[in-house]
């Protein structure tokens, strides 16, 4: 699996309406309401800001990467994506993040390839388990602390998470 993401990128929005469960939450009574999400109906419209919601709702938004790969040989494609991306977002001298499991399974691969094509990459090694605010505080200072430019999510769940 790829992400990445040098820059903030243009989203393409889909707005849904927020309406309250008929089923039981099994959240705590002090949360009291339960919400589902529906599909857009005709009061609200994609890409607008019409938005129907709860007050008890903070508003937030969602980014995901701009790019997911997944299957055989995917991996193989990463190098000259990684030089088209960072070419285009204005960063091919920066280093590239790359986020992974604990192992060098994906990674140690990953890294070759990437220094054959003139690639420099530093490497963050996920601990088990589901990721925390503190892994991804922790992927972010290396990230800043190398001056990385970009950054590339390889393998499962956790990584990509992060």
């Amino acid at each position: 699996m790829f992400a990445a993401a040098a820059t903030p990128c243009q989203l393409q929005t889909t707005i849904f309406a927020v309406k309250p469960s008929n089923t039981p939450s099994p959240r705590p009574a002090s949360c009291p309401a339960s919400f589902t999400l529906a599909r857009p109906n005709k009061t609200t419209r994609r890409n607008t800001s019409a938005v129907m919601a709860s007050p008890t709702i903070a508003p937030f938004e969602f980014a995901t990467a701009a790019r997911t790969l997944f299957g055989v040989g995917t991996s193989k494609k990463i190098p000259a994506l990684v030089k088209e991306l960072t070419e285009r977002e204005g960063c091919a001298d920066q280093p590239v993040l790359i986020v992974t499991g604990s192992s060098e399974r994906f990674s140690k691969p990953l890294v070759e390839a990437l220094t054959a094509e003139g690639i420099v990459s530093v490497v963050y090694h996920c601990p088990g388990g589901e990721p925390t605010t503190d892994t991804a505080s922790a992927a972010i200072a290396l990230a800043t602390s190398n001056g990385c430019g970009a950054v590339i999510a390889i393998g499962g769940g956790t990584p990509v998470d992060t």
